[in-house]
């Protein structure tokens, strides 16, 4: 299995699922072609899952031009994904295609054409249907301008349809980067990034907006991240505890533009947020974190990159796990160890974590594009090779693994040539490990 952050998922608001089972067991599928999640949720109820091997369900998906799933959510009735669509070759919409039936089969909801390339960041099923949100770079005189794209698509169908942004989120320089279903809230995790200055430095600030009446409304909320001259969210994820979770990168005054991982915590449902690990998620160099994943305990597990050596533009994964208590520990030191060989560079592309055990998945060499899939399991500080979801010889990738139950949903895209990608989406059963007594521990 693989997959790009909703039930478990690696990527909108996490949750937690059977790493050790994806660790030690994900399966190989001959048939799958390659290539980059929301409270627990359940994938929606169907006849039983295949057993064991993933094997390709999004057939009949193929559009012209490049498709790619980045983001998933699921729950008892629906699953929806939302999809990169190149509609020509310098333009990019955001699209959606849907399941009922448990994630055996796929159809598209359709795809927003809209002025300027559409980046559609994360997506989060609600009680009447689906809201996703995203990045609109349109052309504003010699400069481009990012601005809030937010689309909403009613089910059973899942046509979507734009939103035009409310007062909150106007202004050209807006990154929406993660949508989370918070009770009756609907909550909106990105950054604002100001002009750039003398030195060509853009300072980034991160954000929250909230609604309480299905997005009629929202209020706008700049999160304060004590001593930061400058910090971007990346992804909200709502804890088993109840907290709130945000991960990115900051940069503290003292540092001169050194960006350190960022991880903020809320326990009064996000009215104020505290630095978590500050100290020990630091580096000599430029970090970040890109996701957090926690298991049922509350121990968590946290995916980023880092940077090799000083202002050397070179990065690798980086990866770090957390106990219960909120203690953090470093796996790896520069460049993560990996049992038969260190692939260069951000090779791992999404994590699962039920507590003991870690499990990760991504490009076997480091490289794209590749053959197949990647998965490695955590043991004794290091990544050890597991399976591999192949790609038969065409290139395929993923981004996003939901988990709910005993079934797996793999999102990602696959082709012949990258350029004319297709939407990729494999489905199967957790397999559970061969002698689940010696299961590694953390």
């Amino acid at each position: 299995m693989t997959g790009c952050s909703a039930s478990v998922s690696v990527g909108s608001a996490s949750s937690s699922g059977s790493a050790s089972a994806a660790a030690s067991a994900p399966a190989s599928s001959s048939s799958a072609p390659e290539r980059e999640p929301s409270t627990d949720t359940s994938l929606p109820a169907s006849a039983e899952p295949n057993s064991g091997p993933f094997v390709l369900v999004s057939q009949g998906l193929e559009k012209e031009g490049a498709q790619a799933a980045l983001d998933a959510s699921a729950n008892d009735s629906a699953a929806v994904a939302s999809v990169l669509s190149e509609t020509t070759a310098d333009d990019y919409d955001a699209g959606i295609v849907y399941s009922g039936d448990g994630g055996a089969t796929w159809t598209w909801g359709g795809v927003l054409a809209d002025a300027g390339k559409s980046y559609p960041e994360a997506i989060a099923l609600v009680p009447a249907g689906a809201i996703m949100v995203g990045t609109n770079q349109v052309v504003a005189g010699d400069a481009v301008a990012s601005r809030a794209f937010l689309a909403a698509a009613s089910a059973p169908d899942f046509v979507p349809r734009a939103v035009e942004p409310p007062e909150q989120f106007a202004g050209d320089d807006v990154h929406l980067q993660d949508v989370v279903v918070v009770g009756d809230e609907w909550v909106v995790a990105g950054y604002l990034q100001g002009e750039a200055d003398a030195s060509g430095v853009s300072k980034q600030t991160s954000v929250l907006w909230r609604s309480a009446d299905q997005g009629a409304t929202w209020t706008k909320q700049v999160i304060d991240v004590p001593g930061s001259s400058d910090n971007s969210i990346k992804q909200l994820v709502i804890a088993p505890d109840g907290s709130w979770n945000l991960v990115g990168q900051v940069v503290y005054d003292k540092q001169a533009n050194q960006y350190d991982p960022l991880w903020l915590r809320s326990t009064d449902a996000g009215a104020t947020f505290d630095v978590m690990s500050k100290q020990e998620l630091a580096g000599p160099f430029d970090q970040g974190v890109t996701r957090i994943v926690f298991a049922a305990d509350g121990s968590a597990a946290l995916l980023g990159w880092d940077e090799v050596t000083d202002e050397s533009g070179s990065t690798a994964s980086a990866l770090w796990t957390s106990g219960p208590d909120m203690t953090v520990s470093r796996v790896g030191t520069t460049e993560v160890p990996v049992v038969g060989g260190t692939p260069p560079g951000e090779f791992i592309d999404g994590i699962l974590w039920d507590g003991p055990t870690l499990a990760a998945w991504g490009s076997p060499t480091g490289d794209y594009p590749m053959d197949n899939v990647q998965f490695w399991g955590l043991i004794g500080g290091q990544l050890t090779q597991s399976s591999m979801l192949s790609g038969g010889g065409t290139p395929i990738a993923v981004g996003r693994i939901l988990i709910g139950g005993n079934t797996a949903l793999a999102f990602g895209f696959s082709g012949a040539q990258l350029p004319e990608a297709d939407v990729a989406i494999w489905r199967g059963s957790i397999v559970a490990p061969a002698d689940a007594s010696a299961a590694p521990s953390n």
